[in-house]
């Protein structure tokens, strides 16, 4: 049987998630009328970051899944075939932040090895959801060049806005006792 503190605890997680979610809604629509800027900031990804940060892996799973479904059943973006490994390089974020921080200690160098962490992790997912993809469509010519390029090199300058931004929104909300490890 949950107590009250335990059923208080839950909602402020998925109320959280629901304001993550949301910025993964809104964040894209602002940044797109330039999409220099919004394929270099990777809007989507900052907000899954700190869903799995501040309301566990769980959530953030929750948060990575359904961000790119709804951008698409309300914007028709992502477009359908890069949608699937969005929600699983999504997904991945989301999770393996809110895992790898709930194991490890609750120093700022953790913050960004958690990070890190859920950014490779992540990427990989996306890269095997495109190969999936793509081999459904017997396109054989995804590689791991093409992997390594459209998820790191393309990617890198999303990876250090979010290294920057990330750590410090993280830590504010842990001083705020924004976070789901916190009783």
């Amino acid at each position: 049987m949950m107590k009250n503190s335990d059923t208080a605890r839950a909602l402020r997680r998925l109320a959280y998630s629901a304001l993550c979610l949301a910025l993964c809604l809104t964040l894209p629509q602002l940044l797109g009328r330039i999409p220099e800027i919004n394929k270099l900031v990777s809007p989507m990804h900052l907000p899954v970051y700190l869903a799995g940060f501040v309301a566990g892996p769980f959530y953030g799973l929750a948060v990575g899944v359904a961000a790119p479904l709804l951008n698409f059943a309300f914007f028709g973006k992502p477009l359908f075939v890069s949608m699937v490994p969005m929600m699983l390089e999504l997904a991945g974020y989301g999770f393996f932040a809110g895992l790898v921080d709930k194991i490890l200690p609750k120093k700022k160098l953790f913050v960004y090895l958690s990070l890190a962490l859920s950014m490779v992790l992540g990427r990989c997912m996306g890269g095997v959801g495109k190969l999936v993809m793509l081999s459904l469509g017997k396109i054989n010519e995804y590689g791991i060049s093409a992997f390594f390029t459209g998820y790191f090199v393309s990617g890198a300058a999303a990876m250090a806005i979010a290294m920057v931004v990330i750590p410090d929104a993280v830590l504010a909300l842990r001083g705020k006792r924004v976070t789901y490890y916190q009783k």
